[in-house]
Parts: structure tokens; C-alpha cells; sequence
């Protein structure tokens, strides 16, 4: 063959390397396509560096899709607390409740239970010392209103008893260790009853009563009349107005 006309070795060498060439361009366009160029996924090059390493653990844009879209879902279907026990622990617990009631910092004696009702509720620590705050205030408020309360009521029984008051006082406390229990005494003390001028009062005129009423040596008791059928009228002098 001549040189005019061309090498048959040579036309064929060029026809390998031009369908080389075409199929190489094939494989890089895949590449990029797929985004699986040398084994490494490169489909996140254009996030953001600071994301980019979170954004490892998909393979593809797909499944960053795919994670999107089932996270949507989940939000549009809203907080749903959780039904078993176990389960609401494990929430009140992230949210910052101990694992037992004694897990709490409560400053002074819990003598009503505060722990126990606050760990019921699921409240966190934080929660339970802003709550006991406020309730200390309440309480401390509650005994200074009952400290004006029996200064009051102090002086308006000064004033009405007199040189009495002391004695008028003991009779009052003598009737009411002998009406009342001991329980039902620190209920009406906690309620501020034995700081009400009144109720003190009461419990005077109760005692004196008592006292007057009595039957036996040192009573009081007189007849002052009869009735049709022989029975006597009895003076009571409880029934007088005591001032």
C-alpha cells in the first residue's frame, strides 16, 4: 500500500483510540451523574462544609430526600405523650425529673410530702425549687397575717377583761385541752381560730359555764322556785351575760 493511500495499521490504531476516547466520556458522564465517582460519594460537594460531614452517613441525594420527608411526616403528626408508664418515665427523666423522689434538693424538712407529689407530677428539679419557693412565700405571708391577727386580738380582749385577762385566758385554754383533742387543737391553731378574739372569748364563757354550772362542793347550782308538779326551777348562772 502506498503512502497515498493510506496505512491500513494506522486507520485501524485510530479507530480503537477514538472509540477509546468515547467510551471514557460515557463512563465520566455516569459518573457525574451518579455521583459515585471513584467509589466516594461527591453528590454533597456544593453543601455547605460545616454540614457536609453529617450529611456523610446518605449515599445519595435519595436518601437525603427519603430522611426528610419521613421526618415531615413525623412533625406534622404532633407530640404524642407517651401511654405506658415506663415510657413516661423515660420523658420525665430527659426533661430532668431524678429517678426517685429522694433524688430531690429540698431545702428544710419535707414534712408534707413535697418530693413524693412533685416526682408524681414529673416536675424536674428546677421545677420543683421554683414551686416550693413560691409555696414558702405563701406559708410565710399566711403566719404574718395570723401574727396581726392575734395582736388584734389581744388587745380587744385586754380591753374588754381588764386586770382579768391572764386569769379569763387560763380558763379559756383549760376549756379548750378539755373539749378538744389534741388534733383537732392543731388544726384550729394552724386555721388561726386560737388567734380570733372571738373564738377565745367563746371558749372563756364555755369554761366559766363549766365552772359555775357545777354541781357538788363549791357549786353555784340554787333553787329558785318549783314547778306545779314539785320539780324545782334551777338558777344557772351561765345563763348570764358574762362581760
Amino acid at each position: 500500500m502506498s503512502l497515498l493511500t493510506g496505512s491500513p495499521d494506522a486507520d485501524a490504531q485510530a479507530g480503537v483510540d477514538k472509540a477509546a476516547d468515547t467510551t471514557g466520556a460515557g463512563e465520566n458522564q455516569d459518573d457525574r451523574s451518579s455521583g459515585n465517582g471513584n467509589g466516594n460519594s461527591q453528590w454533597n460537594e456544593g453543601v455547605d462544609e460545616s454540614m457536609r460531614e453529617r450529611m456523610g452517613k446518605f449515599k445519595d441525594v435519595n436518601g437525603l430526600a427519603k430522611s426528610y420527608i419521613e421526618l415531615e411526616d413525623k412533625l406534622a403528626g404532633g407530640f404524642k405523650m407517651p401511654e405506658t408508664d415506663e415510657d413516661k418515665a423515660k420523658l420525665f427523666e430527659k426533661l430532668g425529673r431524678p429517678t426517685d423522689a429522694e433524688g430531690y434538693e429540698l431545702e428544710g424538712e419535707d414534712e408534707i410530702g413535697f418530693k413524693t407529689q412533685a416526682f408524681q407530677a414529673g416536675l424536674s428539679q428546677g421545677q420543683l425549687t421554683s414551686l416550693s419557693q413560691w409555696f414558702k412565700g405563701v406559708v410565710e405571708r399566711h403566719n404574718e397575717g395570723l401574727s396581726e391577727i392575734g395582736e388584734a386580738s389581744e388587745v380587744k380582749l385586754r380591753e374588754k377583761w381588764g386586770d382579768k385577762y391572764k386569769d379569763n385566758l387560763a380558763l379559756a385554754d383549760r376549756e379548750l385541752s378539755t373539749i378538744y383533742s389534741e388534733n383537732l387543737i392543731d388544726r384550729l391553731n394552724k386555721g388561726g381560730f386560737l388567734d380570733d378574739h372571738e373564738f377565745v372569748a367563746n371558749l372563756y364563757r364555755l369554761g366559766k359555764r363549766s365552772a359555775d354550772d357545777s354541781i357538788g362542793s363549791g357549786g353555784n347550782l340554787t333553787e329558785v322556785d318549783r314547778t306545779e308538779a314539785g320539780q324545782p326551777f334551777l338558777d344557772f348562772p351561765s345563763m348570764q351575760e358574762y362581760e
